[in-house]
């Protein structure tokens, strides 16, 4: 693991990682994500949900994920186990689960009604005797290997993962441990599917660079200023598979407008200095580690395709899944305690809205720039700026995956 100043440049923790060309291709290539598809997202730790989401026994989501050609059944058991099965019957292969979401005590097709358990276990068939001799516990659903890390559940679609989930998140997994994820409950979402590949996305999400230019009418004013025109970076971490930013800083001169100022002051965020207390009381060595003053927030990406961005008291969850290799499916989830006024519910929406507006501005970016890429205008792309390393860094880890 690299911890490092950006003062350091492209020497020290950074060396390997010089802003070199990068080919188009990588963002247009068939046969480049077919690998991807084969190597990474088939092989690794996935991030699909969080356990609040299945909160008491019963409980289960339904999750596509286009880029494994799966569609996955995660429920929460009697025994609070979290599981994780393809939603497949065992008779003719019909979805077993047609719901995104919900409780149920079992699960049963809709085609014949082959019924299953909440454990996956096939429990009853109808007719049963038609089928001759049935060995009922072979014909149980198919399990994906599952677990969970601070509240965030992960599976691996290969059934024999080459390590745990911990060993896969490593450094960075304990470098979190103390933050407060399980006080951020209170769950919204937005979503689209971009014309892009999934990295054009990801890249735009791994660097600030971009507020003052992008974000210029939004959020760009709060984190930059004369003195630092374009953001400023506190630290960046660089671990074997995932990598983390501590950016930026709120500008000093910056004024709110006046019904973002009322809001704050007579609500403010939702259980916001509770988190924020724990926040400072536990103090994970991986948020804010050189404890500047000013920080605001950290974006730590989780290799291959899932973003968590902490604040002090505040989370935004974010998911790139590639459904072609120029169409990707986002997902950005925002997680705050839950609200106990009326004012701590308006300042909530009035911040979703701020955020929408946010992200519309980041998505404006990403189509054009994938039909620039497939143009053929450029082969190679420019150098990367040094406060775009996680980008390097992603793609370096990506192509090492490649090789395997």
């Amino acid at each position: 693991m690299s911890s490092t100043a950006m003062a350091t440049k492209w020497t020290g923790p950074f060396s390997g990682l010089e802003p070199v060309h990068r080919s188009a291709e990588l963002y247009t290539s068939p046969e480049i994500f077919e690998l991807e598809r084969q190597k990474v997202f088939s092989k690794v730790w996935l991030n699909i949900g969080r356990e609040c989401e299945i909160p008491e026994p019963g409980n289960f989501i339904v999750r596509h994920l286009e880029v494994c050609k799966a569609v996955l059944l995660i429920v929460r058991g009697l025994d609070r186990k979290v599981r994780a099965f393809h939603n497949v019957c065992s008779h003719r292969c019909n979805f077993v689960e047609p719901r995104s979401n919900g409780r149920a005590k079992g699960f049963r097709c809709k085609y014949h009604g082959w019924a299953y358990g909440l454990r996956g276990e096939l429990v009853s068939i109808p007719d049963e005797a038609g089928y001759g001799n049935v060995d009922k516990a072979r014909l149980g659903l198919t399990e994906v290997p599952c677990d969970s890390w601070q509240g965030f559940i992960f599976v691996n679609m290969d059934q024999k993962p080459p390590s745990s989930l911990q060993e896969f998140l490593g450094d960075w997994g304990r470098s979190m441990e103390g933050y407060p994820f399980q006080m951020a409950t209170e769950r919204s979402t937005t979503s689209a599917e971009i014309g892009c590949n999934w990295k054009v996305v990801l890249d735009a999400f791994q660097e600030s660079f971009h507020f003052a230019f992008i974000h210029s009418r939004t959020a760009g004013p709060m984190f930059t200023s004369l003195d630092e025109p374009y953001t400023k970076v506190y630290d960046v971490r660089l671990y074997d598979s995932h990598r983390s930013i501590s950016s930026p800083e709120m500008n000093p001169n910056y004024r709110p407008s006046s019904i973002d100022m009322a809001l704050l002051q007579f609500a403010g965020r939702p259980g916001g200095h509770e988190m924020a207390a724990e926040v400072a009381r536990h103090g994970a060595t991986g948020v804010n580690p050189r404890r500047a003053a000013g920080w605001v927030t950290d974006m730590n990406c989780v290799f291959p395709n899932t973003n968590i961005q902490v604040f002090s008291n505040h989370i935004l969850h974010y998911q790139f899944w590639p459904l072609a290799v120029n169409r990707t499916r986002v997902e950005i989830h925002s997680y705050d305690p839950p609200a106990t006024t009326n004012a701590q519910r308006v300042t909530c929406e009035f911040h979703l809205c701020f955020l929408r507006d946010v992200f519309l501005e980041d998505f404006s970016t990403l189509e054009r720039t994938q039909q620039g890429l497939e143009s053929g205008a450029k082969k190679e792309l420019g150098p990367l700026h040094e406060k775009e390393v996680l980008i390097r860094h992603s793609h370096k880890v990506l192509n090492e995956y490649l090789r395997r």
